[in-house]
């Protein structure tokens, strides 16, 4: 959402901030599919 962008405004680096922020969170089973990745787990 974010990446390779440029803004012409810090207001408008928050306005896209807030808006990737809140698609984001819109989706609650693609932020648990990027804990389930192998990559992305810990083991000790």
């Amino acid at each position: 959402m974010l990446c390779a962008r440029v803004w012409d405004s810090y207001d408008d680096i928050l306005k896209a901030r807030k808006a990737a922020w809140n698609w984001f969170v819109k989706d609650p089973n693609r932020i648990t599919s990027i804990g389930k990745r192998d990559w992305a787990c810990v083991t000790v």
